[in-house]
This record gives C-alpha cells, sequence and structure tokens, in this order.
C-alpha cells in the first residue's frame, strides 16, 4: 500500500518535461565511489549501497549519487514518472529490492566552494520537500599517519579526524594533487581515495578516476523551489521522519494537497530505527 501512495505522489510531483541544469565551471576531474551505509547496527547485512560522483572543477566541486541523479532525470522527462512506477512495481513483482528505481542511499547534491568559502548542500526530504542549505566551508582537522597503503593503484597515506559525532579514517593519494573527497571531507594534501568512520557505518571507496571527457561541475533541477533552512534543523526533520515522529506519506500527500492518510502497522509503528546519519552533532 505504501509503495502504491509513493508512486502516487510520484506521478503527481513530477511534472517538468527536462531537467533543467545551470553549467558553473569546466571539470577537470571525476571520482566514482562505492558506498556502504550500515541500515541497521543490529544487523550487519543490512547494508545500503550506492555509486557517488565527486566531480571536480578549478574552484567548485560537486557530490552526488548516480542513481538519484538518474532518477531525477528520468523523472523530470515526458511520461518518466509512469516508467518509474512501472520499473518499480517489476522490481517489486519479482521480490528484487537491488533492481528498485530511485535515491539508493541519498538525494543531496553537494558543491564545495560554492559559493566561495561556502558548502551548498540541495536537499530532498522524503515528503519530496525540497531544501537548500549553505554553511561555511572548513575543512576537517585532520591528523596525517604514517600509514599507507594502495587505493586504486595510488600509493595512500592514512590520516583520521573527529568530524560533527564521528571519527574518521581517510587514505589520501599525493600523487593527485586534489584537496577534496567524497561527501563533505576535503583539506588533505591530495584526492582522497577511500574514507570511512570508524564503526564502518559509513565507507567511500574510489573505484574509478576520470580526467577527460568530463561533464562540467553544474547544479541540477535549477526550476525546482527551495526552501532555505539550516543543517541542524533539517537533520532534525529526517530524524523524525526516521524514527516514525512524523508520518513522510502524509506529509507528502498534504504538501501536494490531497488528503491521504496512512494508517501505522502494529510492527513498525514506534520502532527505534539502530543507525544514525553521518552527522550526529543536531541531538
Amino acid at each position: 500500500m505504501r509503495s502504491l501512495v509513493f508512486l502516487l505522489l510520484l506521478g503527481v510531483a513530477f511534472t517538468s518535461n527536462a531537467q533543467t541544469e545551470k553549467v558553473l565551471e569546466p571539470a577537470v576531474l571525476e571520482c566514482h565511489y562505492e558506498l556502504s551505509a550500515l541500515r541497521d547496527t543490529l544487523s550487519r547485512s543490512n547494508i545500503g549501497r550506492d555509486l557517488m560522483i565527486l566531480r571536480v572543477g578549478k574552484s567548485i566541486s560537486q557530490f552526488f549519487s548516480y542513481h538519484a541523479y538518474t532518477s531525477d532525470s528520468l523523472l523530470a522527462t515526458s511520461g518518466g514518472a509512469e516508467k518509474f512506477g512501472n520499473s518499480f512495481i517489476d522490481a517489486l513483482t519479482k521480490g528484487d529490492k537491488s533492481t528498485l528505481p530511485g535515491v539508493k542511499t541519498t538525494s543531496d547534491y553537494i558543491y564545495k566552494n560554492y559559493p566561495k568559502g561556502r558548502i551548498s548542500l540541495y536537499c530532498t526530504d522524503v515528503a519530496l520537500n525540497y531544501y537548500r542549505i549553505v554553511e561555511d566551508y572548513t575543512p576537517q582537522a585532520w591528523e596525517v599517519k604514517d600509514s599507507t597503503r594502495e587505493v586504486l593503484g595510488y600509493k595512500c597515506q592514512m590520516a583520521t579526524c573527529n568530524y560533527r559525532g564521528r571519527s574518521y579514517v581517510a587514505w589520501f593519494a599525493s600523487d593527485i594533487p586534489v584537496s577534496d573527497g567524497p561527501w563533505k571531507l576535503a583539506g588533505l594534501p591530495g584526492l582522497i581515495l577511500e574514507a570511512y568512520d570508524v564503526q564502518h557505518h559509513y565507507h567511500y571507496t574510489a573505484v574509478k578516476l576520470l580526467q577527460a571527457g568530463l561533464r562540467p561541475v553544474a547544479l541540477y533541477n535549477t526550476d525546482r523551489k527551495y526552501e532555505k533552512t539550516d543543517r541542524i534543523t533539517y537533520l532534525r526533520l529526517m530524524s523524525d521522519y526516521l524514527f516514525g515522529r512524523r508520518n513522510s506519506l502524509e506529509d507528502g500527500s498534504a504538501a501536494l494537497g490531497l488528503d491521504i492518510k496512512v494508517a501505522a502497522s502494529p510492527t513498525s509503528k514506534g520502532k527505534v530505527k539502530q543507525y544514525d546519519f553521518m552527522e550526529r552533532d543536531y541531538r
């Protein structure tokens, strides 16, 4: 039932004919990362997987999920919502959740040094509301270690830091003189090719590096109306959905002018999730 309601919301919410785009600057490097995100600390086999893209320009970089981008592109085309829905139902019918279209782990688009000296996040909550968050761009306070390892054929050096409630380990390649990395991680004398928190709830591993034939660093979905908010407020809102204090389907239907009520199932009502966001300083 929830899946069918979700498809109804998609069909109403996505009505544009093309995904709008604003080019910011040419890209000079693109790194693809495999992301594994633990969904439940009580079940180590419950892992969300995604393919993330870091696209780096001369002064600005963008980071986003390949699956979120392709879903946005599909849903913005004529008949895209119907194609999306058919693929969704087909995957459910076959019982193969790995083929479900849509967002795998995150719908966030992160821009470092845009505007200058800031980080911009373009986010979509689970009720299909859009938000823009701008915060100061302050690289992590890394401590470089002596340990080395090879990642994607490059010799990498270890670095550690504490950042917004988690302790991280990063492996950066000095041979790639780009002070950037996955997600919001940056500030080392070389590209971060692998990074994870010490609890291994979130783990990024580089799988491909491209330096030619690149698409530009760009803003996507520029026709959407983004509500400005701050990071802590947004994380608290998402926490309410995560822990069942708000109902995403009812909120989404209300935003679209619909009156859809979804009763909580006896097995899920009040259920506490055993995982949290990468940033845990909102609590």
